[in-house]
């Protein structure tokens, strides 16, 4: 291991050389982390609660083609005062960007570590009825709720 101007130097166990820039990573895990923290402050324990969430809002498939949204964010209330940001690409429903608490605080899964559990489930998650798919899919499912 190497300190260098762009952060440690790692030997991976193949004998290749990887940067690692632990600011970033640390920054990236603390948002994490505080974010985590409020879910948790809020009941939530389980990615598969976040999603039934999302389907609660209940996003319309399409958009209209002169919609101001066709190509952008989309804000849907949500179950217990929650609110759910989706993203359109032409038209299409494309996937939930972020949740916003009833408190409103942004929670940006998208920052999460590339290895965080719940974040495969998040992002894979692309129409009403994907809850179910996950879950069949799931290597860790929940048993929280």
């Amino acid at each position: 291991m190497v300190n260098s101007a762009f952060g440690l130097t790692v030997t991976t166990a193949k004998g290749l050389m990887k940067v690692v820039n632990m600011t970033t990573q640390c920054e990236t895990n603390m948002h994490a982390t505080t974010e985590f923290i409020i879910l948790k402050s809020l009941g939530i324990k389980c990615w598969e609660q976040l999603l039934q969430i999302a389907e609660s809002a209940t996003p319309p498939p399409v958009q209209p083609c002169d919609s101001e949204n066709w190509c952008g964010e989309v804000t849907m209330d949500a179950d217990d005062g929650w609110k759910v940001v989706f993203s359109y690409d032409c038209g299409e429903l494309d996937n939930i960007d972020i949740f916003i608490t009833p408190g409103g605080k942004e929670i940006d899964f998208w920052a999460w570590p590339e290895n965080h559990t719940w974040k495969d489930y998040l992002i894979n998650w692309r129409e009403m009825g994907d809850l179910k798919r996950l879950k069949t899919a799931a290597k860790r499912p929940c048993h929280n709720n």
